[in-house]
């Protein structure tokens, strides 16, 4: 991979608290070989590439997530190794790191425009709401993002995630309908970007007939025992945290230090597995809603299979990491390939047939993810086009179980507010 460079870094709130829902530039391109277990079909070198952007946000306490960019690489290693690239042209990777700040993702988006990619993966950018009049603008298209509202609106933006609404959907199931919770402890990120979220989650339960007690923790939080403690006198039936990584640690260290056996609800930031070597298995006995199958879980899947085998084979950097972010970069990558760019070939994936193209999906699934629905469907988040649901999981002795035979949970994205319009 070349050089990325890197610009200063800044930190905020905000950054932190979207970091939940889910500029320097460089690129990355085909390698050679093929690991054992994946088939050999090369894309040919000689050719043309096809150019595909990456936002990444990395070198940010708040939201640093460099494994998505590793995983997005791999998959761009795996269908040039593996598949053949797009009519045996290969595909490359130009990849552009963002530090949850409006200047770093605007030079970004400009980059991307600049350097004419046929389209950009944007999974999880917390400033996102800059990059969409800019490549509105160039005819861009983007896929992921949705982590604000700015992201579940864009008109040529795809989502195959639905944000808050499938995360809030899942907790509850987890909480409701499995813990049987009449009383819930909601710890959230008490910031103005969190405020959608909250609502949601509050008008959701409320709904469903569940008293929500909310506790909130700054961005800046450190000492977490306060935090849990305040939760825990509640005398709740169940917990759902909501943390980035650096919150998940402080909240898994003082819930094992109060000595504290209420069951906890929360979400994939939490058990990266950073995270978890960080705590000595503080978490053991939590459950977890996850975008797709557990990647510790190869077997379950056969998708995951190829993710795993993917990492093993092409992921640079030394440790490889399959929790965070990675499954969502990767299922993008391989989502856009299977049912987009391969379709449309060479020739014709330009950034209008893509977005077009991308419309007309309406049923399947995202690769080794949540189910794919026609974009619309939802009218308070027209740009999400997948998302209706997420597997549950449990930690035990550091392994994650699934429960309920790891099947979709929280398939109900209309109880949270999915129906209602933008803003209503």
């Amino acid at each position: 991979m070349a050089h990325l460079k890197r610009k200063p870094m800044a930190i905020g709130a905000m950054a932190a608290a979207l970091a939940l829902t889910l500029a320097a530039c460089g690129s990355s391109s085909e390698g050679a070989g093929t690991a054992a277990g994946l088939p050999s079909n090369p894309a040919d070198a000689s050719l043309a590439p096809l150019l595909i952007g990456y936002l990444s946000s990395e070198n940010d306490p708040a939201a640093n997530y460099p494994e998505g960019r590793v995983a997005a690489e791999a998959a761009v290693q795996y269908i040039n190794t593996s598949l053949g690239g797009i009519d045996k042209h290969p595909v490359k990777l130009d990849t552009c790191i963002v530090q949850s700040t409006p200047e770093s993702e605007q030079a970004c988006a400009n980059q991307m425009v600049a350097d004419k990619v046929v389209a950009v993966l944007n999974p999880y950018n917390y400033s996102e709401a800059v990059e969409y009049p800019i490549w509105q603008a160039a005819g861009l298209t983007s896929f992921g993002g949705g982590v604000t509202p700015a992201g579940m609106n864009a008109p040529t933006n795809i989502s195959w995630t639905a944000g808050s609404y499938q995360l809030n959907s899942a907790a509850a199931y987890a909480v409701v309908d499995k813990l049987h919770a009449k009383k819930v402890a909601f710890i959230y990120l008490d910031a103005a970007a969190m405020a959608p979220v909250t609502a949601g989650m509050v008008a959701g339960m409320a709904a469903k007939g569940v008293q929500l007690d909310k506790v909130g923790a700054s961005a800046t939080t450190t000492d977490w025992i306060p935090v849990i403690q305040s939760a825990l006198d509640k005398k709740p039936d169940a917990i759902i945290l909501y943390a980035a990584q650096a919150g998940c640690i402080g909240a898994m260290k003082a819930y094992k230090q109060l000595g504290a056996t209420t069951p906890v609800v929360t979400q994939t930031l939490c058990t990266d597995r950073s995270v978890l070597d960080a705590t000595n298995n503080a978490a053991n006995g939590w459950y977890v809603v996850s975008f797709g199958p557990w990647p510790d879980n190869p077997g379950e899947n056969q998708e995951i299979k190829t993710f795993n085998d993917a990492l093993t084979a092409y992921a640079k950097g030394g440790k490889i990491n399959t929790g965070g972010q990675a499954l969502m970069s990767f299922s993008y990558m391989m989502t856009m390939y299977e049912n987009i760019l391969k379709p449309l070939g060479f020739d014709g994936a330009n950034s209008k047939a893509i977005l077009d193209k991308a419309k007309t999906i309406t049923s399947g699934n995202a690769f080794g993810s949540s189910p794919l629905f026609k974009c619309g469907t939802y009218a308070a988040i027209p740009s999400a086009c997948g998302g209706a649901g997420e597997r549950l999981y449990q930690l035990e002795n550091g392994k994650f179980k699934a429960v309920d035979g790891g099947q979709f949970i929280g398939t109900d994205l209309a109880a949270f507010g999915a129906n209602k319009p933008a803003g209503a």
